[in-house]
């Protein structure tokens, strides 16, 4: 994860120094100073060397300053479109859980009224054997007062082969008797069968309560659901509208870190055209004008530079990653150091600051100009304690690593090209 670290840090830092946006004030400016080196105006063309740098550091820092904050707004637009998609998720997956069990009750309700139909059926079925067994029980009785009454010519044989009428009146009570024991177990049936309606009836109350319930539930469920829609498509509206906004800050970005890449090509291009001016004016023994052009020469520098074996180790510590070493994410491209808690880092040249502060998700970082295209990027302070733009002399303290410890990773650029820190890096702070 450090040597990923260090690759993300060089591929998202390292563009501060290198760009492409045509900032014409910068290089109009250089250009003016190229091809007036050999006139008296040096001292100018030095100002405005320097003005046109001043210009596109507080532009470097302003931007940052944009991305960042531009950054961290969709961070929180990704964050809430992320809670309103969990949101809806879960209002769905809610409103699914209600759809089933509503079917099921509509599914219960169904059964109780197909068994209270069913009731109905057996309600209408003893009513007619109840019907069918009075009448019955009516006409018997009605013989068995007419026996009672005259049976003599009840009992009178209709034929010598009839049946003995002595038998009739027993016959009479007992199917009386069965009738009777028909008619109570009758009874009996119907009580228990009015029992179970009157409980399918309050199952079914209770159902349909419980049914009124959930498709209020639902209801709510649905318009929850749909306003958490709409707050989901607002959120993603609002996360396209900041990613729009971070790519602009991010392209700005690109354009502004290529101009200071132009201007510092620039930069070299009139250094070199001055102090071929200032030997051939020499030569030509213009005192003044060479000295002119040396002044101007000398002005563009923010800092004397950097031999080998004149800088500082910035921090105490163990050095764990060198240069060049192979990583996870490829040859590393500077230095890093495993270092003590809140342990102090110094400036490892003198010059000038370009950037101090938080950038993106590395934290504190500083880039320091020692001058001559030579510059250092330090990344993973606790706090830093210089400022952008503040002159620096070699051994200043720029801040402090964090309170529990941590990884300072150190980049040396000479122009546009990464080059080993260590052979500057000789003495200890």
């Amino acid at each position: 994860m450090l040597c990923i670290r260090q690759f993300l840090l060089t591929s998202l830092i390292v563009p501060l120094l290198i760009g492409e946006c045509l900032i014409v004030p910068a290089s109009q400016t250089l250009a003016r100073s190229s091809r007036q080196a050999h006139s008296p105006s040096h001292t100018q063309t030095s100002h405005e060397s320097q003005e046109a740098r001043q210009t596109l550091q507080h532009n470097l820092q302003q931007e940052i300053q944009n991305l960042q904050m531009r950054e961290q707004q969709t961070q929180h637009d990704m964050q809430q479109a992320r809670l309103s998609t969990q949101q809806v998720t879960a209002l769905k997956r809610q409103q699914r859980r209600l759809q089933l069990a509503l079917k099921r009750t509509q599914a219960t309700l169904v059964r109780l009224n197909n068994q209270m139909a069913q009731l109905d059926t057996r309600d209408t079925m003893l009513d007619q054997k109840e019907t069918a067994q009075t009448q019955e029980a009516l006409s018997l009785l009605s013989l068995l007062m007419q026996i009672q009454q005259s049976p003599g010519p009840l009992f009178r044989p209709a034929s010598p082969t009839s049946e003995d009428p002595a038998l009739a009146l027993p016959l009479l009570h007992a199917r009386l008797v069965a009738i009777q024991h028909h008619a109570n177990a009758l009874q009996r049936e119907r009580l228990a069968l009015h029992h179970s309606q009157t409980q399918l009836d309050q199952n079914a109350r209770l159902i349909q309560t419980q049914q009124q319930k959930q498709e209020q539930r639902h209801n709510e469920s649905l318009e929850r659901a749909q306003e958490a829609l709409a707050k989901q498509q607002e959120a993603q509206q609002n996360l396209a509208h900041s990613r729009a906004l971070l790519n602009e800050s991010r392209a700005n970005m690109h354009s502004l870190t290529n101009a200071i890449e132009r201007l510092a090509r620039q930069e070299a291009a009139a250094r070199r055209h001055l102090l071929q001016q200032a030997r051939l004016l020499r030569k030509k023994h213009h005192g003044t004008q060479a000295h002119q052009a040396e002044t101007a020469l000398h002005a563009l520098d923010t800092g004397p530079g950097l031999a080998k074996g004149q800088g500082l180790s910035p921090v105490q510590g163990t050095l764990i990653t060198r240069w060049g070493q192979e990583t996870e994410a490829g040859p590393a491209t500077g230095l890093t150091y495993r270092t003590p808690p809140s342990a102090p880092v110094y400036a490892p040249c003198s010059g000038r600051l370009l950037f101090t502060g938080d950038f993106r998700s590395f934290g504190p970082m500083v880039i320091l100009d020692c001058g001559h295209s030579q510059r250092f990027v330090l990344a993973g302070f606790g706090h830093i304690t210089a400022q952008t733009q503040q002159a620096i002399q070699r051994h200043d303290r720029l801040g402090a690593m964090p309170q529990q410890g941590g990884h300072l990773f150190v980049q040396f650029r000479r122009g546009t090209n990464i080059a080993n820190p260590m052979p500057f890096l000789t003495s200890s702070p």
